[in-house]
């Protein structure tokens, strides 16, 4: 892999987002250590390579995506849009600025500048999921203040939209991005996004303060839950939810009013004005998406055995697949043939949904609604459970996207029909009955992303793109690296010697499985998932077990076309000895550096929470969220390379 490339006192580690002619990456100081946000012009870094890993896909409809132009910027002084001379003026800008809702510059070059890194998302990714009206009026308040210090400083914004507000994870905003900002007395110059500018901006007048109160008003639109239609924003505001008070919509009307003298006399006015309103106990409006094609109702949505409610805004809907073809609700000749393939008496899966954008279970246009689907595949000694807190989180930020969890290996509700053979237990059947059943499930229309963790990254690597349908992309997480670590492969053919010589004695299996179970690895973990693990791998019979870990320690690499696929390794992986085999991985599978995402914490299981860091979870979810988030990027135009210009930078 190629050295890292410093900008200033900072090295850059890996690709966040990107568009246009600047890239964001997440950098490191090269005497503290400390993290930050750098944006550089992408000729620096080796913009020209793709980056499936790079920030948050945009969502369709989404303007926060800055490919494409969509941001209409002033020349830099290099002469094109958006040149190294507009980075040194938004550093400028900035330096006159002191607020704690503006993230502010650490250090700026002429091709660069580093900010904090603000560990969240932006405000238009959290729009794919409905904010309550107290939460969207407190975010944009925020939003509002930093204006008004802004402007108290002769500083006017002139780009205030979804995708220039960063959220950390306790929803505090941030304004980002001053690339057009402008001074008061140099506002002339024609700069912003076309859907969010004020009247005068599109007229190419002198802009002003008022020009930040429009568009922090679609803004404020927008998280209401309104349909934003610029051209018509009466409609926009008969489009808000019923319920708000008059006097939050009055606020509205008043800073998108046609004209700079009618809105607010500045922005601290305006601000003033949204505090004043009482939001308190109203509930997140309900914003189903657009039916995107003919109702056909997928039967099996309406038949899960049981409904959790995770969240107001999300379910959970459980599954047999037994049940589903006894009842006629999916193929049953299919069905079965699916659990023949895969040794299987049962299949049991799980299905996330966001019911605030696609409707609930049994409606029979939620189908209808979906546009791409997430299936997530455990690791060996394990269940469908060990995603409990990244399925939620991909629905949350992918509002319309189906999340499939099925249990595999013969663990959780899916158990085998006697010795399966040699193929039913090998890693690569993990995702073969992921595909089939996806297609049972009559989901494998839609642009897919499979992300699989641990033994099952692995299998999922034995594929190449030409083996899978063509709107599948790949995600391998903390994959085993049996193919390139020898010392890993007798552990594994050693396990299977216990497990088939001594397994058939459970009082000692269980003795050696505890045993096994205070190894550093495993006692980085929550003691109840420890104990869960324990127990999957005690569900199944020792002789079968042991085929699996033989299976795993033969197990070779798929050396072929692997253009839709990412790694996600771990800094601190117990089972990786040597990150140099990652990149051995990435080499022999004919990937690019920037295909491989490494973080910094979390252990082998970056999904589940660690005993001694817990918190640390939540920044795994994010980042594999985002990798995941990338990926459907790719699924959704497999003709093309994994994207380094489509997707949204967050810092």
């Amino acid at each position: 892999m190629a050295e890292p490339v410093r900008v200033g006192s900072y090295v850059l580690v890996r690709r966040i987002g990107s568009g246009g002619s600047a890239e964001v990456w997440l950098a490191r100081h090269v005497v503290s250590g400390g993290v930050a946000a750098a944006k550089v012009l992408s000729r620096r870094g080796g913009g020209a390579r793709s980056c499936p890993a790079a920030g948050v896909a945009p969502r369709p409809g989404d303007d926060a995506a800055r490919a494409g132009g969509a941001r209409v910027g002033a020349r830099g002084a290099a002469g094109a849009p958006g040149g190294a001379g507009t980075l040194v003026h938004e550093a400028r800008l900035i330096a006159r600025l002191s607020h704690p809702h503006i993230v502010p510059i650490f250090e700026a070059g002429e091709d660069f500048v580093v900010m904090p890194f603000i560990d969240g998302t932006t405000l238009a990714r959290r729009l794919a999921s409905p904010l309550s009206p107290a939460l969207a009026v407190r975010i944009l308040g925020q939003v509002g203040a930093a204006l008004a210090h802004a402007h108290d400083r002769g500083v006017v914004h002139r780009d205030v939209k979804p995708s220039n507000i960063l959220l950390d994870r306790n929803q505090t905003a941030f304004l980002a991005d001053f690339g057009v900002a402008a001074a008061t007395d140099d506002a002339a110059a024609w700069a912003g996004t076309p859907r969010y500018m004020a009247p005068e901006q599109v007229r190419r007048e002198a802009v002003g303060p008022a020009a930040d109160q429009f568009g922090l008003g679609l803004t404020l639109l927008e998280a209401l839950g309104a349909t934003l239609d610029p051209a018509d924003l009466q409609a926009s505001l008969a489009s808000l939810p019923a319920g708000l008070p008059p006097a939050l919509r009055q606020v509205i009307e008043r800073a998108t009013a046609p004209t700079p003298a009618a809105r607010f006399p500045s922005m601290a006015a305006l601000v003033a004005a949204l505090r004043a309103v009482e939001l308190t106990g109203l509930p997140a409006p309900v914003r189903l998406a657009e039916i995107r094609r003919a109702i056909d109702p997928r039967p099996w949505l309406a038949a899960a055995w049981q409904h959790v409610r995770v969240t107001d805004e999300l379910v959970r809907g459980d599954f047999r697949l037994s049940e589903l073809a006894a009842a006629g609700r999916v193929h049953g000749a299919r069905a079965r043939e699916l659990l023949a393939a895969a040794g299987l008496v049962d299949l049991g899966f799980s299905v996330h949904l966001s019911t605030g954008r696609l409707g609930a279970l049994d409606d029979p246009a939620t189908s209808a609604r979906v546009t791409e689907a997430i299936a997530l595949v455990h690791g060996w000694s394990s269940t469908r459970a060990t995603w409990r807190s990244l399925a939620p989180a991909l629905c949350r930020d992918n509002a319309r996207a189906l999340v499939v969890t099925p249990d595999l290996y013969g663990f959780g509700e899916s158990r085998f029909a006697g010795r399966p053979d040699a193929a039913q237990v090998s890693p690569a059947a993990t995702t073969a009955t992921t595909v089939r059943l996806l297609r049972l499930l009559r989901l494998d229309e839609l642009p897919t992303v499979i992300a699989a963790h641990s033994g099952s990254a692995m299998g999922l690597l034995t594929f190449d793109d030409d083996e899978l349908p063509p709107q599948v992309a790949r995600v391998a997480i903390t994959p085993l690296l049996l193919a390139h670590d020898r010392r890993l492969r007798r552990v594994f053919r050693v396990g299977s010697w216990i497990a088939r010589t001594l397994g058939r004695l459970r009082w000692l299996r269980r003795r050696i499985a505890i045993r096994l179970g205070h190894t550093p690895e495993m006692l980085t973990l929550q003691p109840e998932d420890s104990a869960a693990i324990l127990e999957a791998h005690l569900s199944v019979p020792a002789a079968i077990a042991a085929d699996q870990l033989r299976a795993m320690a033969t197990l070779s690499l798929r050396r072929g076309r692997q253009r839709r696929v990412v790694l996600v390794s771990g800094l601190d992986d117990q089972w990786v000895r040597d990150l140099a085999l990652i990149r051995r991985l990435a080499d022999d599978l004919g990937l690019d550096p920037a295909h491989v995402h490494t973080l910094a914490s979390g252990g082998h299981t970056p999904q589940l929470p660690l005993a001694l860091h817990p918190e640390w979870t939540a920044r795994n979810v994010d980042e594999i969220g985002r990798v995941i988030q990338s990926m459907l990027v790719t699924a959704h135009d497999p003709t093309r390379s994994p994207p380094s210009d489509g997707t949204t930078a967050t810092l």
